[in-house]
């Protein structure tokens, strides 16, 4: 019996915690409401791993490339930043610091993202952010210590402990598609705010993760995944506007 003693994700053992990949339906509403759309889609196995292929820079990096454009675009320039970098391997805060704003250009990146990949590459090339720091860090410090660099936003961040860290507990409000899922799935009469969001997932803990991730399979062809202008997502130049809901590799 899932220890958790109520409706909850079971996804498999996950630094010592309890999970399975299954959703019990141990009464509440939240969870009859939801069985039908486990029951059709597939596991949300891309979630809930650490990448151990990738630097926590790198993950951050990718990003902030695909902040505001299409998964399509942003992969293919995210091909050619590393192909400018020599090589997946060589994506290093050093290296992005020496690409110079012509090659920035031609490999595709804005000018203002190209600030914001040499602000995130200044802090790890200092010393002030690790990854071994990082992947220790709770939740909220970790929030905190990332939106401080300029173009890092909360959506980034929560895309980032979601599918690098393997955070199993993160709720992305600014996120578009999982507030219409809610609305959608729960017969909200508008898009939720944050605490109704908060108030209705309260049951998912310690998953919402993955209830999340199911919210990007309710009308996915119709909902972007990233945050769009709305009352409950502030727009500062960092919430980025995916025109495609398939999740992206970061």
């Amino acid at each position: 019996m899932c220890p958790a003693g109520r409706a909850c994700f079971c996804l498999g053992c996950l630094d010592g915690r309890w999970g399975c990949l299954t959703w019990r339906v141990t009464g509440g509403d939240a969870a009859a409401v939801l069985a039908p759309i486990i029951r059709d889609n597939e596991e949300p196995k891309f979630l809930l791993r650490k990448d151990e292929g990738d630097s926590c820079f790198t993950s951050l990096a990718k990003g902030i490339l695909y902040q505001q454009i299409s998964i399509t675009a942003g992969s293919a320039i995210v091909r050619r930043l590393k192909d400018a970098c020599g090589g997946a391997e060589m994506v290093t805060p050093e290296v992005v610091l020496s690409l110079d704003e012509e090659c920035m250009r031609t490999i595709g990146v804005s000018g203002r993202k190209a600030s914001y990949l040499k602000a995130l590459a200044t802090e790890f090339a200092t010393g002030t952010l690790t990854d071994e720091g990082l992947r220790s860090m709770p939740d909220e410090e970790l929030r905190e210590a990332l939106t401080k660099i300029k173009g890092v936003g909360p959506w980034t961040v929560d895309m980032f402990s979601m599918f690098y860290l393997g955070r199993p507990d993160i709720l992305p409000v600014g996120d578009l598609a999982v507030r219409k899922g809610l609305k959608v799935l729960y017969n909200l009469p508008e898009l939720p705010g944050v605490p109704e969001m908060e108030s209705i997932t309260e049951q998912w803990r310690p998953f919402r993760s993955v209830g999340s991730s199911y919210m990007w399979k309710v009308e996915s062809e119709k909902a972007p995944r990233s945050p769009g202008k709305s009352k409950a997502t502030k727009q500062n130049g960092k919430s980025p506007v995916s025109r495609k809901s398939k999740v992206p590799v970061m």
